[in-house]
């Protein structure tokens, strides 16, 4: 069975089940965050995110974890910047 037909069965997408990290921004209010490695740093203005061979700084203000997983999470508040760090 091919992958793409597969993401069809499990609702999913490819990215996902290639475990690759990816950001979904809604507005500037919501961040879904998925595949990531571990939560490094978290506070109300700044998640530091660990990814395959990168961290990813969220900053903004008024942060909260709505949703966490093993390996994604949503978090809401301001969002005012995105930063990779190799």
């Amino acid at each position: 069975m091919m992958l793409h037909e597969l993401t069809k069965y499990v609702d999913t997408d490819i990215k996902f089940l290639l475990g690759e990290f990816s950001l979904s921004l809604i507005g500037n209010r919501a961040i879904a965050v998925k595949n990531f490695e571990k939560i490094l740093n978290y506070t109300n203005s700044n998640v530091l995110f660990s990814a395959k061979n990168k961290e990813v700084v969220i900053v903004g203000e008024n942060f909260t974890i709505a949703e966490m997983g093993a390996h994604d999470a949503i978090i809401t508040g301001k969002i005012h910047n995105i930063e990779f760090k190799s």
